[in-house]
């Protein structure tokens, strides 16, 4: 008698289900911790863009006057070395356009205040697919105080609040 060797089709469908669960269980431990790791990441870019614009600040005696100019003048023109300013001001993963361009999975948005010469500025940073790439919307003004909202994106000066316990969602 000739005894084959091998597994049967229930054994195979068990250890199917079981990878299954597994990986049931992992999927979604995995995507939370990439969702704060960009949340830190994001809390550390505005950080280092409020003391880049603080460095601007103390050398020209305002912040860059508009959205379109901020760029121009942290970077010189189209982030070209021949053309930076000395010193440098902006940390270099933002040598892009901020308004198009995705940075570990946040949008950032600089707003100059009013004037030419601004003593205000605004930068708001939001999730790219709330809730997988970050489910808080951040903002940070010239205070230096960097809010956040969770629960909903485009935090304003209004609606943010610092430090807003989990749970909680923006006005």
């Amino acid at each position: 008698m000739t005894r084959r060797t091998g597994f049967t089709l229930i054994e195979i469908l068990i250890v199917v289900a079981i990878i299954g669960i597994l990986a049931a269980i992992a999927i979604p431990g995995s995507v939370r911790a990439r969702a704060t790791a960009n949340e830190s990441a994001t809390a550390g870019n505005l950080h280092t863009l409020v003391n880049s614009l603080e460095m601007y600040r103390a050398v020209q005696h305002f912040y860059p006057g508009s959205a379109a100019g901020w760029q121009a003048a942290m970077y010189g023109v189209d982030c070209n070395p021949a053309t930076q300013p000395v010193p440098d001001f902006g940390p270099a993963q933002f040598c892009q356009s901020m308004n198009t361009s995705f940075i570990q999975g946040y949008l950032y948005t600089y707003t100059a205040g009013a004037a030419t010469n601004a003593l205000t500025y605004r930068i708001t940073a939001d999730p790219a697919v709330f809730g997988q790439s970050g489910s808080r919307a951040f903002f940070v003004d010239e205070s230096g105080q960097i809010r956040h909202c969770i629960g909903a994106t485009g935090a304003t000066a209004a609606s943010a609040r610092l430090d807003q316990p989990p749970g909680n969602s923006c006005p």
